[in-house]
């Protein structure tokens, strides 16, 4: 009899609760693999929100000023002010400037001095094209800009290993049929 009452309170072995430890830690390892994974997810996804952000700013303010760039009234017949591009930099209207200098997008207006409008850049890439929207080998200065139509920009940045692109092919409305010099 008293052997019997022993054996209904027996508790766990020493196997078991090893058994049973074993278990949860794996469970636990799968669930923090899981857990490190959407961390992960929703921090790649801020970093690229972020840089969008970043890039559709500067994006804008570089689209405002390319298509504002008038019209060169000393060139003969139709010309964009533009004096010289390269794959990384653009000289316009006298003193404007687009160049990625160390890192940073920078645009200096017509008679201002440079603002830094976007830091991290890793590339600046400027292509310009002709009215038949053919591409025109770089680099261009003086009279060979006279040719451009329209200009392609495209900026990268990266930041914490995520890299965000933009790109912007615009027109030169200077260089419209129907608009007045």
């Amino acid at each position: 009899m008293i052997r019997a009452h022993a054996a209904s309170r027996r508790g766990f072995t020493i196997v078991e609760a090893i058994a049973a430890i074993t278990i949860m830690s794996v469970i636990a390892l799968m669930l923090s693999f899981v857990l490190a994974t959407v961390v992960d997810g929703y921090t790649g996804a801020s970093v690229r929100g972020s840089l969008h952000r970043d890039l559709s700013v500067a994006m804008d303010q570089i689209v405002r000023e390319v298509r504002s760039i008038p019209l060169d009234t000393a060139a003969p017949g139709v010309a964009p002010k533009i004096s010289a591009i390269q794959e990384d930099s653009m000289d316009y209207d006298s003193t404007g400037k687009l160049e990625l200098v160390a890192g940073d997008l920078v645009l200096t207006r017509p008679s201002e001095t440079g603002a830094v409008l976007l830091s991290g850049v890793s590339s600046l890439e400027i292509e310009a094209f002709d009215e038949s929207n053919l591409p025109l080998a770089l680099p261009l200065a003086g009279s060979q800009c006279d040719a451009v139509r329209r200009v392609s920009i495209t900026v990268t940045c990266a930041a914490n290993g995520v890299n965000e692109m933009l790109r912007a092919k615009l027109f030169l409305r200077c260089t419209m049929d129907g608009v007045a010099p």
